[in-house]
Formats: structure tokens, C-alpha cells, sequence
């Protein structure tokens, strides 16, 4: 298997693309109901080329594939087999929490300065690149889910992006990059990485003419330094 060095680009179109086939499949299946009347749901997407490309990874990672993965179809792989592409990308974020994660959940790659610390300053990118944020330096275990075996392995993250918003986001929904030094959210909400709640994912960005200047911004916590 490559070093996680070389492979940390792989791992993440990997995971990237377990979020993109989830959010094609609702929680529950079916019609929906509406005033008493049944509705049909809108027909399942062909997601042949996403099934395909994670094969492929599958294969570029050295990773074996799972007898599920491989017995899919994929001339039919836009039918109702919502279950079989839930394994795929639950499968897909367990071997990369286990290839990319220290057994506590936190990235291997990514250094931290303390239990509670982290570099500020690191550029952050939402989920179509077009929204930046800074990472405000702080970082503690993630709060969402259940105790036991329910619980988020992830960690929280302070950001502060440019439309002024300040929130925690989980590193279950973002991906470090190591050659560039920065983070990506990957899956769920454009900035809160948030992808098991209802859409719209979390808090949305807010307008352009509500965000702060520039000279505001780089006042305040996570843009006052150099990345």
C-alpha cells in the first residue's frame, strides 16, 4: 500500500464521493404523502460513473474489494438498491478514517499544538471551493451523536469564513491536505460539513451583501494571521 502521504489526494476523492452517492438516497425510501395523496419520489439517479470511479480507487489504494462492491451491476446502478450504496460509502469512510485517522478520529497528518489547539490560520474551502475560511486554532472532541458505539469519532473545529459566520465544523465532514496545507469540507452543508441532518446540511452561507469587509475581517480571529 502507498505511504498515506501519496495516497492522502486518493483517500479523499474517495470519501468525496461516498457523500455525493448518499445524498442521492434519502434516509427513507419510497413516495412521499402529501394532503393524503400519495407522490411518486423522484426516480433514483444513474450513479454508474461515481460506482465505477470507487472501484477504481478501490484499486489505485491496494485495498481489497469488498464481495458487496463487486457484485453490484453497474448497468443498473441507478436502481433501487439504496441499501447496497449505503454499504459502499460506509465502507468507503471506515477505511478512510482507519488509513487517514489515529485511532482517536483526529488526521494523522494534521499537526495540533495541544489538546486543544491547533494552528490558526489554516486556510479552509467549502464543499464547491468558492467560500474560504480560517481555522480560529481550536479543536475538541465532537459533541453529535449518542455514547458507545453511536457516537461521532470525529473532531470539532473552530472556522471563521469570510461571509462572517464563526461555527465548529466535524472532521467526518472535512478533509485535510497536506501538499497545500489547508482543509476542504468534502460532504454535507457548502460550509458545515454537516451531512446526517435534513437539507439543508446545516447552516447555509449567507448572502454576499451581509458579509463583512475585508478590513473587518482581518481583525478578527483565524484572518489576522498569515496561512
Amino acid at each position: 500500500m502507498k505511504e498515506l502521504s501519496e495516497s492522502l489526494s486518493s483517500w479523499a476523492e474517495a470519501k468525496r464521493l461516498s457523500f455525493f452517492i448518499d445524498s442521492h438516497f434519502p434516509a427513507k425510501s419510497g413516495g412521499l404523502i402529501k394532503h393524503g395523496v400519495d407522490v411518486a419520489s423522484e426516480p433514483p439517479p444513474d450513479l454508474t460513473k461515481e460506482v465505477r470511479r470507487i472501484r477504481e480507487l478501490f484499486n489505485d489504494l491496494g485495498i481489497v474489494e469488498p464481495d458487496n462492491l463487486s457484485s453490484l451491476d453497474l448497468k443498473v446502478a441507478h436502481l433501487n438498491e439504496g441499501a447496497n450504496f449505503k454499504f459502499l460509502t460506509q465502507e468507503m469512510r471506515r477505511l478512510y478514517s482507519e488509513a487517514v485517522c489515529s485511532t482517536d478520529g483526529w488526521p494523522k497528518m494534521l499537526p495540533y499544538a495541544s489538546e486543544k489547539q491547533i494552528k490558526e490560520g489554516i486556510p479552509l474551502f467549502s464543499v464547491s471551493g468558492n467560500i474560504e475560511g480560517r481555522a480560529t486554532g481550536s479543536r475538541r472532541k465532537c459533541i453529535s451523536g449518542k455514547s458507545g458505539s453511536d457516537k461521532c469519532p470525529g473532531w470539532f473545529i473552530g472556522v471563521l469564513w469570510e461571509s462572517g459566520q464563526q461555527m465548529y465544523i466535524c472532521s467526518e465532514g472535512w478533509h485535510y491536505d497536506l501538499e497545500n496545507d489547508r482543509i476542504d469540507v468534502i460532504g454535507g452543508g457548502e460550509i458545515s460539513a454537516r451531512f446526517i441532518s435534513p437539507k439543508p446540511l446545516g447552516v447555509p452561507p449567507l448572502p454576499r451583501d451581509e458579509w463583512p469587509d475585508r478590513e473587518a475581517l482581518a481583525r478578527r480571529k483565524g484572518w489576522r494571521v498569515s496561512p
